[in-house]
């Protein structure tokens, strides 16, 4: 094992300790994962979260649970850099799942045409579940109520939402459009 390695590994146990000690039975996880020193969970309002064995991450992972949210975590599951998970209700992560750098995971949505006077976002929640050894492409976004069976594989850039069955290859196409805009002056 390098330095850097044995670095990661003592710096994970130290801040699973002071995670079990601020959230108690709230957070489970597994004895030994390898996560960056840039990784950061938060837990609030009777959020759980529970991550499997063998988590690894390499940076500037951010794993959120909100307001009573449960998020699942198999084991296996490898996260590249920049991947952020905010749960608001129910996210269940199968094992041995790879994240490339900058996926989202994001089970709610905001629901812009109830924002109040005070500025207070109102959500639509629904559950995300990704099957086991599923392989998400760079700066992929998985949004709520998205069931994803196991093995599929999402190209770079895609945007899921909805049911994907096992052993499915999901490539997005992108068309782009230009035109010109006419620039108004004062």
């Amino acid at each position: 094992m390098t330095i850097k390695t044995l670095f990661r590994v003592a710096s994970t146990l130290v801040r699973n300790l002071i995670l079990k000690i601020c959230y108690g039975s709230r957070y489970k996880c597994a004895f030994l994962n390898s996560c960056s020193i840039s990784t950061q969970i938060s837990i609030q309002k009777k959020g759980k979260l529970i991550i499997g064995k063998h988590l690894s991450s390499l940076a500037r992972l951010e794993i959120g649970v909100r307001n009573g949210g449960k998020c699942v975590i198999g084991d296996y599951v490898n996260f590249n850099k920049d991947c952020t998970i905010i749960c608001h209700e129910n996210i269940a992560i199968g094992d041995y799942c790879i994240f490339g750098p900058g996926c989202k995971v994001f089970d709610h949505d905001h629901d812009y045409k109830r924002i109040n006077i005070d500025r207070k976002n109102h959500l639509v929640k629904g559950g995300i579940e990704i099957g086991k050894g599923v392989w998400f492409g760079a700066n992929c976004i998985i949004l709520r109520n998205t069931k994803i069976g196991d093995n599929c594989v999402f190209g770079a850039g895609a945007v899921i939402k909805g049911e994907y069955p096992a052993n499915t290859l999901v490539i997005q196409e992108r068309k782009e459009i230009r035109k010109p805009i006419q620039i108004l002056e004062k």
